[in-house]
């Protein structure tokens, strides 16, 4: 059962943004349940998997969902494990930069990150892209936790209508340590579906 806890968690850190020269290797649907697509392919000179995940929010826009996502102390409230959570540097109305925190099973040690998200949104606010990746500079972990030093994920919305908003999210990560990467590629499928079913829960309660 300990196993099988681990499988799960360590999916949200598995995965990258598309990267268009790595478009020779297929997307394989992993996953479909609940209205949520869960892809995966191979990366080039990585053993670990690239993710995509296709979704649709109701009876909102993307203002609202982006209201939700660009304030990163709201992220204990439903990314999969996130244990801390907060902005450390606005530097403006469309880029900041958060420290997170992630509580891992035993026996791994739990991660952490700061990391820069950028949002981009048109005039008419019926598309817009987020992307975050992790940067440097900062001071070290707290003793027995693990600085990730590899993520980066891509959230790009489309307003379908007046109420409903398609996502597709892309990411990779490597959780660092020395977790094996076919236990990572084992749990691709359930961390990010249950950090995105959550968020659509909140958005839909909003």
């Amino acid at each position: 059962m300990k196993s099988i806890f681990i499988l799960l968690f360590i999916s949200l850190f598995s995965f990258s943004t598309p990267i268009a020269d790595l478009d020779q290797f297929p997307w394989q649907l992993r996953k479909e349940k609940n209205g949520i697509k869960v892809f995966t392919r191979d990366l080039a000179n990585s053993n670990l998997k690239e993710l995509k995940i296709e979704m649709s929010f109701n009876n909102t826009t993307i203002p609202k969902i982006l209201d939700v996502i660009m304030d990163s102390n709201t992220y204990t409230d439903w990314v999969f494990k996130c244990s801390e959570a907060n902005e450390v540097e606005a530097i403006s109305e469309f880029e900041d930069v958060s420290y997170y925190k992630f509580d891992f099973p035993w026996p791994f040690s739990d991660r952490d990150a700061y990391m820069k998200s950028t949002l981009s949104i048109d005039n008419q606010k019926t598309k817009a892209t987020i992307n975050t990746r992790i940067i440097s500079g900062f001071p070290p972990p707290e003793k027995d936790v693990v600085r990730m030093i590899n993520h980066s994920n891509q959230w790009e919305f489309q307003q379908v209508n007046t109420k409903q908003v398609s996502l597709t999210y892309f990411a990779k990560s490597d959780p660092a340590g020395s977790i094996p990467d076919w236990i990572v590629n084992m749990a691709v499928d359930r961390g990010p579906t249950e950090t995105l079913s959550n968020l659509r829960k909140l958005i839909r309660e909003q």
